[in-house]
């Protein structure tokens, strides 16, 4: 999908995030409409690349959720792996950590962020992630 069409997503109230691939040309008026529980927009580019054109009545895109940037979206992905090398380890932990703590420059695998399988990703999933490396016994979702 390189465009999204007008009012596709019209009142969509359970829609909280969305992916934008970076190949995105355009989202038409209306499209997200009334999805008042839109939190986070994810884009597969960074800040420099997202230069298509967001018309009118998407104010939940322009101005109450979130965009994260440097998004990589790999369907076959370790749960943990948030740099997406294959290997989970400390880079893994700081990467989702700085994540979270908005840095523009960070890449991560925004499927593999859940690391604790709550639907959310925040300072909980740092720290699930951070005993998961010292041995607790906990695990990955």
């Amino acid at each position: 999908m390189d465009f999204i069409d007008e009012f596709i997503f019209r009142d969509c109230v359970s829609l909280k995030s969305v992916v934008i691939p970076k190949t995105m040309s355009g989202v038409a008026g209306f499209a997200f409409s009334g999805c008042n529980k839109l939190n986070d927009i994810y884009y597969c580019g960074n800040i420099k690349d997202k230069n298509f054109p967001i018309q009118e009545g998407n104010y939940y895109l322009g101005y109450y959720a979130k965009w994260h940037y440097n998004i990589i979206v790999n369907n076959s992905y370790r749960v943990g792996d948030i740099d997406d090398n294959t290997n989970i380890n400390l880079n893994d932990l700081i990467s989702i950590s700085q994540f979270i703590a908005d840095w523009d420059e960070v890449s991560v695998n925004y499927l593999a962020l859940d690391v604790n399988d709550d639907n959310e990703i925040n300072l909980e999933d740092v720290t699930h992630f951070a005993r998961y490396l010292a041995g607790w016994d906990v695990t990955l979702h």
